[in-house]
């Protein structure tokens, strides 16, 4: 195997394979896999562990002799500081890199067992611009769970929902997060993509090219096919439950709209100084105002919130939530004014955040303290 191409190219283009290779184990997922392809004049870089698989391409080469060779990973870094126009050879044991001023070999493996790389089928899942698939996959990601004994909570659940309209969700039992897209979804499409693709897929698509990723499934795993690049995943197992339906509203509400950078602000300062408390922040409705407030052993704090369209307000409103879920659904809806609303008729239902930018977010509440005097004290001096 022999073929010369730009260091830069080649950093890239190993870098960004290199993502799912694991540290420790065995050289089949700590290795990359270089293959050299005279014919089509072009260099390919495979890289797996046990739920993913990355094949980065590049065409910017020239390939004198076609080959392929495994090379771990820590020894592939060792080669990045020869740079310039370099020339990549491999004998059995080894691959040296060499330009005009300096060279560089490391230890290789001719022959090592090749982990078999699901073949694309033909169900097409959908289709999306690249920088808006990963921001949304991104912004989702604040609701994921990590308790991996509920693994189809630690992924994005994405189908055409009840009314027809193509949606990704994110749950981890106590908040959620909905998308609602435009990505021509098939119409019997519903996954679950494991959470780490947001990662994952960030590293492997890095080729500063604007382009669209078009997504291919079957029962067991999902393709994501770029320009330079195939990055497959395992899919997460077992029915996702019936989320829809929870983003339904159609009981009397009582809603306002703020901010959603002030609602930010406040709730990043409460889930602060209460992380680890596991003490909530406090919304409640006093003399014509609506307050947040927070308490800890030896901190308290309050904030009027200035609101619009505020209706159906009820008089005894005391809203307990967890600071770090409301910090975290209400950042997604970035500068938007979010409209937020609850069922009038029950204290304990969700919190409904809606934007202009096609997501819905909700919150469940947590159970209030007995005795909220203390804090109705000191609200109503704000």
């Amino acid at each position: 195997m022999k073929f010369s191409i730009y260091s830069t190219e080649f950093k890239n283009i190993t870098e960004r394979a290199a993502i799912v290779c694991l540290k420790k184990g065995l050289s089949t997922v700590t290795s990359l896999l270089i293959i050299a392809d005279k014919e089509n004049q072009r260099v390919i870089i495979k890289a797996a562990n046990l739920n993913s698989f990355v094949e980065i391409f590049s065409d910017d080469v020239r390939v004198e002799e076609g080959g392929k060779i495994f090379v771990e990973l820590e020894n592939i870094k060792r080669l990045y500081n020869v740079v310039g126009e370099i020339t990549v050879e491999a004998t059995k044991n080894s691959i040296k890199v060499r330009s005009n001023k300096k060279q560089g070999e490391v230890y290789a493996f001719a022959e090592l067992d090749e982990i078999a790389f699901p073949e694309i089928v033909s169900d097409k899942a959908f289709s999306a611009d690249k920088d808006d698939m990963l921001e949304t996959f991104s912004k989702l990601s604040c609701c994921l769970s990590g308790d991996e004994s509920r693994p189809i909570f630690t992924g994005f659940n994405v189908a055409v929902n009840n009314s027809g309209a193509d949606r990704i969700v994110s749950c981890d039992g106590y908040r959620a997060v909905m998308r609602k897209v435009d990505w021509n979804f098939n119409p019997v499409l519903n996954i679950t993509i494991p959470g780490y693709i947001v990662k994952e897929l960030s590293k492997v698509s890095a080729n500063k090219r604007k382009e669209n990723i078009e997504v291919f499934y079957n029962e067991k795993y999902a393709w994501f096919v770029g320009n330079d690049f195939t990055y497959t995943t395992r899919l997460l197992e077992g029915k996702y439950f019936d989320i829809d339906k929870n983003f339904e509203s159609g009981y009397s509400t009582y809603g306002f709209e703020i901010p959603a950078n002030v609602l930010f602000s406040i709730a990043k300062e409460y889930s602060g100084f209460l992380k680890g408390t596991q003490i909530p922040m406090y919304v409640c409705y006093i003399n014509g105002k609506l307050v947040t407030a927070a308490m800890s052993s030896n901190y308290r704090t309050s904030d009027v919130l200035e609101v619009d369209n505020m209706h159906d307000i009820p008089e005894n409103l005391r809203y307990a939530m967890n600071p770090m879920y409301v910090k975290d659904v209400s950042e997604i809806f970035e500068k938007d004014k979010i409209v937020i609303e609850a069922d009038l008729n029950n204290k304990y239902t969700a919190w409904f955040f809606k934007g202009d930018n096609g997501y819905t977010g909700l919150i469940l509440p947590v159970r209030p303290r007995e005795d909220l005097s203390d804090i109705e004290e000191f609200v109503a001096s704000a």
